[in-house]
């Protein structure tokens, strides 16, 4: 294999081949990071997937003789392996161990794009950490973030020091002998600054988050000099609490791909994850009372060191979602689902039907109580929550905005609840789409999924009498959801199915059973959960 491979050094920006194209050869990544765009639309193209390190591209037209089907370019300079169309046959008459090589990544392919898996989720070989200004120890940060991968080979970081006078294949041993390369810029659109751009698969944007939020000077003249199609994250940090309005200001200045928040070395840990790919998400259902279960998989999933970076959810999973978001201590979780509930008459008093069984203000009145003012970017774990937009109909993920409206938008069960209105548009219960929403966790890039289904029904049968309304409104809710069930199992890597059908979806009483029946189905799949842990620990 390696006397029929041509080495090729692809400066950043340039093409590799274009859509359209003779399928002459296939390449080797062996450093860099391409990019392979539809040119279905005139003057420009549509990013479907970045390639990296160790994967293979030109595969799909070797086999079936089409032309490419893609344009691929680099993004940052790359260094590639050539085999040429005739040399590859040779090599596949002698070893036909190659073709079914090839033949196993064109189904994975095709897989994970059916399966809407050919997300965002990028392990990069290579990390620019760029600090907004000089006060700032950007070399500690890098540090958190090689503890957090300590799995395997420990990160090498380079500062400007460190680099003066070695050549690009010093720079090219480094990346080739480490797990990630993490190069500390300077704050200033300087030369060294400028070179660790181009070296990066993934940039890091580091700010103080009480700073004034305005563009970086290293990204140049207008602060937006982001290379196309990197991704680029921003780390707010915090001294001890995450300050209100704060957050949406760097964003609306920065535009970054995503933000995080750091107060602490464990909230740096989880910075490092989900910027490199190894994270953990939690995708929580909807089902009512039977959503305690969540609380059960959470104390389970405490108890023995398994960390969530991204939480997600929808209907009740959203409420305690974001619960999970705020930190909040689990009993006192159960104590605020309790009291909202079933302690006081907010929820259990039905009022006039004109839009739903329930009063509007009452269901806002408690959701303020909880949330605030907060804003769903301002949490200190990432989180989301789905709602559907009855205006377009489609599922509305929401990562941005009023915690306490898009919480109770994703939990207004048509009929139960009174719809959200926002800007002209109908919101109502995410579970109408969607009530597990593990696709909407791939679009965050995570690395593994752990997902908990409460929403499960058992056949509807009638026993002389037809159900009653709440059960009739829930159903027809959640019919448009119920399809997707035997999909579930391939999208997450942990399907949690605690035994709750036997639980009525307002039987807030029956709390404790829920949580016995969710702790008891996270015990039972331990194995995986470690599993999920060392893939986290890169």
């Amino acid at each position: 294999m390696a006397a029929a491979c041509s080495w090729l050094s692809v400066p950043g920006g340039s093409h590799v081949f274009h859509q359209g194209d003779p399928s002459d050869s296939i390449y080797v990544v062996v450093s860099g990071v391409l990019g392979a765009y539809l040119t279905d639309q005139p003057g420009g193209g549509r990013l479907l997937r970045r390639i990296g390190a160790g994967e293979i591209l030109g595969e799909i037209g070797f086999i079936t003789g089409e032309p490419r089907a893609a344009t691929v370019k680099a993004l940052r300079n790359c260094e590639l392996l050539r085999v040429s169309h005739d040399e590859l046959r040779k090599l596949a008459h002698q070893n036909p161990t190659v073709l079914m090589e090839l033949c196993s990544t064109v189904i994975r392919r095709l897989r994970d794009t059916e399966e809407q898996r050919g997300d965002g989720r990028l392990h990069p070989k290579t990390m620019c950490i760029v600090p907004h200004d000089a006060g700032l120890d950007i070399r500690t940060f890098a540090e958190h973030i090689a503890t957090a991968l300590g799995g395997g080979r420990r990160p090498v970081v380079l500062c400007k020091e460190d680099s003066e006078g070695k050549t690009a294949e010093w720079f090219f041993q480094r990346e080739q002998g480490s797990g990630l390369v993490v190069y500390l810029a300077e704050p200033d659109e300087g030369a060294w600054t400028r070179f660790c751009r181009r070296q990066a698969d993934s940039i890091v944007l580091l700010a103080r988050g009480d700073a004034q939020p305005q563009p970086f000077s290293a990204l140049g003249p207008d602060g937006g000099a982001l290379p196309s199609d990197i991704p680029a994250d921003l780390v707010l940090l915090w001294d001890r609490t995450i300050s209100r309005s704060k957050t949406a200001d760097w964003l609306k200045a920065i535009k970054p791909r995503a933000h995080h928040h750091v107060r602490t070395a464990a909230d740096a840990a989880r910075a490092a994850r989900l910027i490199t790919g190894h994270s953990v998400g939690l995708v929580l259902s909807g089902g009512g009372a039977r959503g305690l279960a969540h609380v059960g998989v959470v104390r389970a999933l405490q108890e023995h060191g398994v960390q969530f970076d991204v939480i997600g959810g929808t209907s009740m999973g959203a409420i305690i979602g974001a619960g999970l978001a705020l930190e909040w201590d689990l009993s006192a979780m159960v104590a605020h689902c309790m009291e909202g509930f079933l302690g006081r008459p907010k929820l259990r008093d039905f009022g006039l039907p004109r839009s739903a069984l329930f009063p509007g203000g009452r269901v806002r009145r408690l959701f303020d109580e909880w949330f605030g003012d907060v804003a769903i970017e301002e949490t200190p774990v990432k989180y989301f929550c789905v709602s559907t937009n009855l205006s377009n109909g489609t599922l509305s993920v929401h990562d941005t905005g009023s915690l306490a409206t898009w919480v109770q938008a994703s939990a207004a069960i048509p009929g139960v609840f009174p719809p959200v209105l926002d800007e002209g548009t109908v919101h109502v219960d995410g579970g109408v789409l969607d009530n597990l929403p593990t696709d909407a966790m791939r679009q965050f890039g995570v690395g593994s999924i752990i997902a908990v289904n409460v929403g499960i029904e058992d056949e509807l049968v009638a026993h002389g009498k037809p159900p009653n309304m709440l059960e009739l409104l829930w159903r027809v809710g959640t019919i448009g959801s119920d399809s997707k069930v035997g999909s579930e199992l391939r999208k997450c890597d942990v399907l949690l199915v605690p035994k709750v059908q036997h639980i009525h979806l307002l039987n807030w009483r029956a709390y404790e059973q829920a949580m016995e029946a969710g702790y008891r189905a996270a015990i039972e799949r331990l194995s995986d959960f470690d599993l999920i842990a060392r893939r986290a620990s890169g």
